[in-house]
């Protein structure tokens, strides 16, 4: 009797490869997600921090609250994603218009940086208009938002 040796891989040395492929694939894909998460995020930061420069530089400037800059005691509110509209012109009117900046900020997921502009504004009858502190956020942050120091006010 003559035995004819076989070339080949049996089926549990090529179910070991797969498996350790999709394990690798699995550890991969997990590393690359929060490697972008965390660009996502450093990249929002930025676009904040962009965006809180602009306002002291136009608060030193113009001597005036972000409200008096901006002529808008929210830029965000009633405004939906993606803007359109009067939303899409009042954003242009703050960031471009008011604060100079070359266009509309956007976070990392690419949706545009907001602002409310609350300094100076009290909230109900009775309260100090040093009350509320003006934002910037991003809805993709935890918190979405950043309190802007006070102007006029102490901090």
């Amino acid at each position: 009797m003559i035995l004819v040796k076989s070339h080949g891989f049996t089926l549990i040395e090529l179910l070991v490869v797969i498996s350790i492929i999709a394990i690798l694939s699995v550890i991969g894909m997990v590393t690359f997600t929060t490697v972008q998460n965390n660009a996502r995020i450093n990249a929002t930061k930025a676009s904040l921090d962009a965006v809180y420069k602009a306002i002291e530089q136009q608060r030193i400037l113009q001597q005036k609250v972000l409200k008096d800059i901006t002529g808008s005691v929210c830029t965000f509110c009633s405004c939906d994603f993606p803007l359109e509209g009067e939303c899409l012109t009042r954003f242009h009117n703050t960031f471009v218009t008011s604060l100079k900046m070359e266009s509309i900020p956007k976070d990392g997921w690419g949706d545009p940086i907001w602002l409310n502009e609350n300094e100076n504004e009290p909230q109900s009858a009775g309260d100090s208009p040093c009350s509320t502190k003006d934002q910037i956020g991003s809805g993709h942050l935890t918190p979405p938002f950043r309190y802007i120091p006070f102007y006029l006010c102490p901090n």
